[in-house]
């Protein structure tokens, strides 16, 4: 799984292949963070400003407090391998 999409949730994605994951979160990603980025992040933050983040590290932080939202005991290692992959990527 591409998420950490809980089956209570979301029991339309499990078992999904890869090309309908990913679709079901480009339906997702805007509705879920309008409805929770004033609560889990910062108020008025929009999509459109998300697409805008330069910062590998802080992109995932709003991903995953706002679209996954584990507990915060992942939050540092989500910021460390996005900037491990990040560097990757681009390198």
């Amino acid at each position: 799984m591409l998420c950490q999409w809980h089956p209570k949730y979301y029991p339309q994605i499990q078992g999904a292949g890869l090309e309908e994951q990913l679709l079901f979160m480009k339906e997702t990603f805007p509705q879920v963070l309008s409805r929770y980025m004033s609560l889990c992040y910062k108020e008025d933050f929009t999509y459109e400003d998300f697409l805008a983040i330069e910062d590998p590290q802080e992109a995932a932080y709003i991903f995953c407090v706002v679209y996954e939202r584990p507990g915060p005991g992942s939050y540092a290692v989500r910021r460390e391998n996005a900037l491990k992959a990040f560097q990757y990527f681009t390198s």
